[in-house]
């Protein structure tokens, strides 16, 4: 991709203007010696000679070790060499040295796009952008990063806002747009693209057909898998309180536990704008000490997908829960869940999704604690994506009515979540969540010696990284797949007037995900 960018004369131009303002300046002060060797340099600079321009730079650095400038244009040149690590050593040692040379923030923009630091680079190039507004290459950069992070339509626009800055840049655009097409199996379009940079062939020239099939699109994967296994810490297994004491069987509330978790998809696409899917989810916890407390949560879906309009989408999706706890039967749970989302602009959309729920528990308890019954809820959340940026967030709202056989677990719930998502460094991502709920209790509790009823107020956050370590595009292997390192905390607090029912959690697990 980047074989062509030391051919750009007006780049080649621009830097050589700017390297000569500063050294004829009069108040730059450099030694006579020293600005002989930046001259030099420059020369060398325009005619394309970079190593040797590298060389002249680097002795004028030795006349003046702490003149930003012989650093700042070594860099310039080690950019074009192709050496950004170099590159960026010397351009931050200039910077910290004082540079204040207006393309400072342009070729650090460069060095870590060069280096797959995509996201760093988009910030410099928006500094850079802010100060010298309409620069072709700056958008073609621009555009580069948004290629590497995957985000092909922000790359597109941003490539074509290069051309139309600066139409010499056809050919490094069309090679970029040509990378991007093919990423989307867009067969023609690449193609399209790639004549511009050969300047050869039209749709119909034989050049064009024998292209063709190198950009076909593969059909549509119906299915999806993905597979997790993981290790970490739970610190009150149980959920006891500080008042509480161990069951008599039980040596400790904390233990190492290791989760293993399966997700799987299958669409059944009936129409362009409607589809059935079908789902199984399975969550198994095991506590190396309290095998007793060892988890198995499966999750069966049916479901369908409908686009009614380019605006508003919604879903339906039928769920069976079946939860078995230390190796006992504890609950099954069935929910329909009608979902309709509104999508105000590319970047809002707002979900309205109502719920109802049965379900029945197989534990012998007192009728007053039979948790047997049914509840109906509905949830409003706002997501929002920061234009031209990876941040994400949504904030919402939701209530549950609970209603039960047994008179303790009857009950009302309405409370908050929000989220963030942001990519970090790179290709790291990290997620924060919150949910704040208030649970109120219709009846007075059958536990308590004065009978009152129960309030509890419940905080949940969870905080998780992940980085992507192996992705395979299935030309090497018969099956694609993804393999991504992830990191995880959660923290549950219930706050309950009840004290014996109160209790904080600290969990904290890392692991990989296999995706299919």
């Amino acid at each position: 991709m980047h074989n062509f960018l030391p051919c750009l004369n007006l780049l080649l131009f621009l830097v050589t203007m700017q390297i000569f303002s500063i050294v004829i300046s009069p108040g730059c002060g450099k030694a006579s010696s020293s600005s002989e060797l930046l001259n030099q340099g420059a020369s060398y600079l325009q005619i394309g000679e970079y190593e040797k321009a590298f060389r002249e730079f680097q002795l004028a650095a030795q006349e003046d070790p702490k003149d930003p400038h012989p650093l700042f244009f070594q860099g310039v040149a080690l950019n074009r060499i192709g050496h950004p690590q170099e590159a960026l050593e010397q351009l931050e040692q200039s910077e910290a040295l004082g540079e204040d040379h207006p393309d400072l923030s342009f070729e650090i923009g460069w060095s870590l796009e060069k280096l797959g630091r995509h996201q760093e680079a988009i910030r410099y190039f928006e500094k850079y952008e802010l100060v010298n507004p309409g620069r072709g290459q700056t958008s073609e950069f621009w555009g580069r990063a948004f290629y590497g992070l995957k985000k092909y339509d922000e790359a597109v626009e941003k490539l074509e806002e290069a051309l139309a800055r600066d139409p010499s840049l056809r050919k490094t655009v069309n090679f970029n747009l040509t990378l991007i097409e093919a990423q989307r199996k867009n067969a023609k379009a690449a193609v399209k693209h790639y004549l511009a940079v050969t300047d050869l062939g039209g749709e119909d020239d034989p050049l064009t057909v024998f292209l063709q099939p190198l950009f076909v699109q593969k059909p549509t994967k119906p299915w999806y898998i993905s597979v997790s296994a993981a290790g970490g810490y739970n610190d009150n297994v149980l959920g006891l309180s500080s008042q509480d004491f161990l069951p008599s069987d039980i040596s400790s509330q904390s233990s190492p536990f290791s989760r293993y978790t399966l997700n799987t998809q299958y669409q059944f696409p009936l129409t362009r704008k409607v589809s059935l899917f079908a789902q199984y989810n399975l969550i198994a916890d095991f506590y190396n000490d309290i095998p007793s407390f060892n988890l198995l949560d499966h999750s069966f879906v049916l479901g369908s997908r409908h686009h009614l309009t380019k605006a508003i989408s919604g879903s339906f999706q039928i769920n069976d829960r079946y939860t078995v706890f230390g190796g006992d039967r504890f609950r099954n749970q069935i929910a329909l869940r009608p979902t309709v989302a509104f999508r105000w602009s590319k970047w809002t959309v707002t979900e309205l999704r109502p719920s109802y729920s049965t379900s029945n528990y197989f534990l012998s308890v007192p009728k007053e604690q039979n948790r047997d019954g049914h509840a109906v809820g509905v949830s409003l959340v706002q997501y929002i994506q920061i234009p031209n940026t990876d941040f994400s967030a949504n904030i919402g709202w939701f209530f549950i009515k609970n209603s039960t056989k047994g008179s303790d677990f009857d009950s009302s719930t309405h409370g908050i979540q929000a989220g963030i998502q942001s990519q970090l460094v790179d290709q790291l991502r990290g997620e924060v969540y919150y949910t704040r709920s208030f649970d109120r209790y219709d009846n007075e509790n059958s536990l308590v010696l004065n009978r009152f009823k129960r309030k509890d107020d419940i905080d949940s956050i969870s905080v998780r990284t992940s980085y992507p370590i192996l992705e395979t595009s299935g030309d090497w292997l018969p099956l694609e797949f993804s393999v991504t390192l992830f990191a995880q905390y959660n923290y549950l607090n219930i706050n309950s007037n009840i004290d014996f029912l109160g209790f904080n959690q600290h969990a904290g697990l890392g692991g990989l995900i296999t995706s299919f």
